[in-house]
């Protein structure tokens, strides 16, 4: 796993930038297709990121780091170890 942080720019800022438009209020976001736009590569592939809307950390999974947390999220709450992949209930 590799965390990464980055900074949500406003509307303004990338159209500056020639960037694409960014979520701009808090959120959550686990994905196994990165952006999904086709032939993008602005996003790793899985990723679980989470933002105050202004900033924001994506960590970058594994396959097998990416399957743990999506049956995880099935459940109304979990801890969740990667290395053990292991899900206790809280």
């Amino acid at each position: 796993m590799q965390a990464e942080t980055f900074k949500i720019h406003t509307d303004a800022e990338n159209a500056q930038t020639g960037g694409g438009l960014q979520i701009q209020e808090p959120f959550l976001r686990l994905s196994n297709c990165g952006c999904g736009l086709p032939h993008c590569n602005c996003s790793p592939q899985r990723f679980v990121s989470v933002s105050d809307g202004h900033t924001g950390i994506t960590l970058v999974l594994t396959p097998e780091e990416f399957d743990v947390l999506r049956q995880a999220f099935r459940l109304p709450e979990v801890w969740v170890s990667l290395v053990a992949g292991e899900k206790v209930p809280r």
